[in-house]
């Protein structure tokens, strides 16, 4: 299983039951100089209080609380839950739903790669969101340990390891699928509901990618009932659509192709294929097309052999996966280590039977939706009316980044993340604080 924003890959961890949640620290202490200005005589105090204010420091903004509290969502399962929570008391709950890979940071794996790997910045959507005035919870699917515990080393392939080899419970992630998905997400933000120190709190959800699927299908069915829904790289076709787009790489058909429309010549190699097709390519799109080509440089002919390879491969997928392949464990990897297991070979079969669009899930759904794209998604970006079929959905594209938001270093840019709060903003009908600084992209 490769590593991307769409799906990092991603382990699962089963946690003793412990008592459940505790409570959270209610007070905190603000970095910075507490200081009183004394009055010496009444006419001095003006002055006094200007001196003050000019030589000693003004206090900053506390950064946030972090808590991990556990979501139980079957006997023997809890699911840890990242809590981060603002210095003041917060306006709402963000809750961040997982794509398919099933992490709780959904730039893990370019956050490895920083210099220093930092668990409580994913993305800078910590420092944004808190900063803005919410309360954020991150979480993993079943079978993953809390990531904090599973990155450890001073170097990518260190913590890559480490993750890989230690914190999947491979007998856990061999039975998830698509339905186990939907009701770990569901048992999360029944958690949240539940407990007191979140439980008053007007939910939000930020789902990425296929984290859009669940989300959309239980707020439409009434099984949670956020504030606003805000999707990032979340697809507005079936999933069942969108592997299918996938697995044929119809992405990269569609560039090549477009290229040989644009640039009529027998042969282009690369660098021409994206300057005829007018893309801006990410590093990960050029490896992907070069992986789905088999050569730095392409004809008509090889296009079209490429195209029937695989659509073949997609054929014998739908085959395989509408038998009963429930006993079938999927195994993935993650920085080039071997995991076991990541799910189970029903996974497939539920994904390929999905018929509705997470518009048309949505429909039962009375709050705002607001889908951000990336302009460089490797995904075909949707028709400006998807979201005809539900009157409170609006569609936004958001410049140079791709699928997950990210740019070339894999973690989103400050204007990214800024889109991301401002939908939240949105879509969660609160007036919003008062602007903050721009917050650390986290790029070294």
């Amino acid at each position: 299983m490769s590593s991307s924003p769409c799906g990092c890959f991603f382990l699962a961890h089963i946690q003793t039951k412990r008592s459940h949640f505790e409570a959270f620290p209610q007070k905190h202490d603000l970095p910075g100089a507490a200081f009183r200005c004394c009055a010496v005589r009444r006419c001095w105090i003006s002055l006094l209080l200007a001196v003050c204010a000019t030589i000693l420091p003004a206090a900053v903004a506390a950064p946030p609380t972090y808590r991990q509290v556990l979501a139980p969502v079957e006997a023997g399962i809890d699911i840890p839950v990242d809590l981060y929570w603002p210095a003041n008391a917060p306006r709402a709950l963000v809750i961040v739903a997982p794509n398919s890979g099933g992490l709780a940071d959904p730039y893990f794996d370019p956050e490895l790669q920083q210099a220093t790997y930092r668990p409580d910045h994913r993305g800078g959507l910590v420092e944004a969101l808190t900063g803005q005035g919410y309360a954020v919870a991150f979480f993993s699917l079943r079978g993953f340990a809390p990531l904090r515990e599973c990155a450890h080393g001073d170097h990518f392939a260190a913590r890559a390891t480490d993750f890989a080899t230690h914190c999947v419970n491979s007998e856990v992630r061999g039975t998830a699928n698509l339905v186990t998905t939907t009701a770990d997400t569901e048992a999360v933000f029944h958690a949240l509901s539940a407990l007191t120190l979140t439980g008053k709190l007007p939910q939000v959800a930020l789902a990425f990618s296929e984290g859009m699927h669940h989300v959309t299908l239980l707020a439409g069915q009434g099984r949670i009932a956020p504030a606003g829904i805000v999707g990032a790289g979340g697809p507005t076709a079936p999933l069942s659509a969108l592997w299918a787009y996938q697995m044929q790489r119809g992405f990269y058909v569609r560039m090549v192709q477009k290229a040989f429309d644009r640039c009529r010549a027998p042969t282009l190699d690369l660098d021409r294929v994206f300057a005829c097709a007018e893309a801006r390519p990410l590093a990960a799109t050029r490896a992907g097309l070069q992986e789905f080509l088999g050569a730095t440089a392409v004809s008509p002919a090889t296009l079209a052999a490429r195209r029937q390879y695989a659509q073949a491969l997609y054929r014998q997928a739908l085959a395989h996966y509408a038998g009963d392949v429930s006993d079938e464990v999927m195994p993935g990897t993650f920085g080039g280590v071997r995991v076991p297991a990541v799910w189970n070979g029903s996974y497939y079969s539920q994904v390929f039977q999905t018929r509705a669009s997470t518009v048309v899930q949505l429909q039962g759904y009375t709050g705002k939706t607001i889908y951000l794209f990336g302009q460089l998604d490797y995904l075909q970006l949707p028709d400006p009316g998807a979201c005809a079929a539900s009157p409170r959905c609006s569609i936004r594209t958001i410049d140079a980044v791709g699928h997950g938001l990210e740019d070339e270093s894999g973690i989103p840019p400050a204007h990214a993340v800024q889109a991301i709060v401002d939908a939240v903003n949105t879509v969660s009908a609160i007036a919003p604080a008062p602007a903050a600084a721009a917050p650390d992209t986290g790029k070294r």
